[in-house]
């Protein structure tokens, strides 16, 4: 019998509504509550929801548990902040388009956004 498995890193903060993923979505273990969207759920359920979304996503399941967050970030970013001065242009000498100096630049104005909220 194939054994199918997917990448659960960050399901417990990550949004199944809008994807945004950061750890104080969490409220407790039991509440969900996305501090970009607003989407309210018990944690649980949305994290089940994430994971069933993550099936068939070859990029992701392919990952470390490490690199998740860049990826996630980045979709989150193309979705929903899409900003060309981050994505495509990037950081002095840098050579790959996200960089990881972009992607960190991105997502402290993200904190930052949020903690103003």
């Amino acid at each position: 019998m194939p054994v199918l498995s997917v990448q659960p890193a960050y399901s417990g903060q990550s949004c199944s509504q809008c994807g945004f993923t950061l750890p104080m979505n969490r409220r407790s273990q039991a509440e969900f509550h996305c501090l970009w969207c607003g989407f309210e759920a018990n944690a649980d359920e949305n994290a089940a929801r994430v994971i069933a979304e993550r099936f068939g996503d070859d990029e992701l399941n392919a990952l470390s548990f490490r690199d998740v967050e860049t990826v996630l970030a980045t979709r989150f970013m193309r979705r929903h902040l899409y900003a060309p001065h981050v994505l495509d242009a990037p950081s002095p000498g840098c050579r790959a388009m996200p960089c990881i100096a972009c992607i960190r630049r991105a997502r402290t104005a993200t904190y930052n956004l949020v903690a103003e909220r």
